[in-house]
């Protein structure tokens, strides 16, 4: 199943990365296959308890929150981020949230420079979505083991 949550994540930020939105149907469709997972199997898609499900959708919904008060993410990049936390767990949620982060920051200092040697034009955000599937199938592959092996 860890195939299937990586490809649909890859697909919205494919899709975000291409269209600077998130479509609310695709956020849908991951949010449902966590919802419905916990009602048939009582556990999330990754083995994850229902409480950790239900406290990453909270926290991957609320950690995201000051970028979008601040007009950094969109609403989309929001709900995307607890979909996330529906599906991966609140510890996952939390080193997708992290991996995306360090993502953002490096995309961030490289379109700066971008910038300042006059080969972009000014955009008002960076589409987060790529940065958050990358998130994912950091912690979809194994990606804290990885860092603490």
């Amino acid at each position: 199943m860890g195939i299937v949550v990586g490809l649909w994540a890859v697909a919205i930020g494919v899709f975000d990365a291409a269209t600077a939105r998130i479509p609310n149907w695709m956020v849908l469709l991951g949010l449902a296959a966590a919802v419905l997972t916990l009602a048939v199997q009582g556990h999330g898609i990754l083995g994850a308890s229902p409480l950790s499900c239900g406290l990453g959708f909270v926290v991957g919904g609320l950690l995201p929150l000051a970028g979008y008060a601040a007009g950094m993410l969109g609403a989309g990049d929001v709900k995307f981020a607890a979909a996330l936390g529906a599906l991966l767990g609140l510890p996952g949620v939390l080193w997708a949230l992290l991996a995306s982060a360090l993502v953002l920051g490096v995309s961030s200092l490289s379109y700066l420079l971008r910038i300042r040697l006059g080969r972009q034009a000014l955009r008002r955000r960076i589409p987060a979505g790529p940065a958050l599937a990358i998130g994912a199938l950091f912690v979809l592959f194994d990606g804290p083991a990885i860092v603490f092996a």
